[in-house]
């Protein structure tokens, strides 16, 4: 809280807000090898058509919203986070960057925001902006993690399983706006009335693993 004397401005959205959340988790045996509809046969000819199963998880998630903060610090007047000092909004100005808004938004040289849109609050005096802004969200996440599975009776007790896994299979970039450090980083950016800016990755680049085990 800024103003521990004024608790209407905290009435606002939680840094964990996501309008939408679809997460989707299946697993499907492929319909081929011994007591299967497909290639229904058994010795070597089963052992190989048999026993495969596709498995995945696919999450996605809107963004949360963003905090706008100003260089102004009022400490000790202001609560422990002195670094959420917040800024004055400038009426009428719109708070999308105009790259944003035309659809030709490019991370390498645009801003998410427009820092016209806020001012800082005279010395000693607090901002009038609201502790998160709904209508300026980060970038959407999106990722879809699938495994192929393999398994291979050798006798009644024992199997031998083989797995590939294909974390974030299409290599998708989600850009991310924090400094990380807290739970606060995937929020807000140090830099002032800029929170737009491109400073790092929120999710790791495909990654694909092997795995083998035995089960006896």
């Amino acid at each position: 809280m800024s103003d521990a004397y004024n608790r209407r401005p905290e009435e606002s959205y939680s840094i964990n807000d996501y309008p939408h959340n679809l997460v989707i988790s299946y697993g499907y045996e492929l319909p081929f090898g011994p007591g299967k509809r497909f290639a229904n046969a058994r010795g070597a000819p089963g052992k190989i058509m048999g026993g495969w199963k596709i498995a995945g998880i696919q999450q996605y998630q809107s963004g949360g919203p963003s905090m706008i903060l100003s260089a102004n610090t009022l400490w000790p007047y202001e609560g422990a986070n002195l670094y959420f000092t917040r800024a004055n909004v400038v009426p009428g100005v719109e708070q999308k960057s105009a790259a944003l808004l035309s659809g030709n938004f490019d991370p390498n040289r645009d801003t998410m925001f427009n820092p016209k849109a806020w001012a800082d609050p005279a010395p000693f005096t607090f901002g009038n902006g609201p502790r998160t802004y709904g209508g300026l969200r980060q970038f959407a996440y999106l990722n879809e993690d699938i495994s192929i599975i393999k398994r291979t009776y050798l006798n009644e007790r024992v199997s031998v399983e083989f797995r590939a896994d294909f974390l974030n299979i299409f290599n998708r970039t989600v850009f991310g706006l924090g400094t990380g450090g807290d739970q606060y980083g995937s929020a807000w950016n140090a830099n002032r009335f800029a929170p737009g800016t491109i400073s790092s990755q929120s999710n790791y680049p495909r990654e694909i693993q092997f795995g083998l085990k035995i089960n006896y």
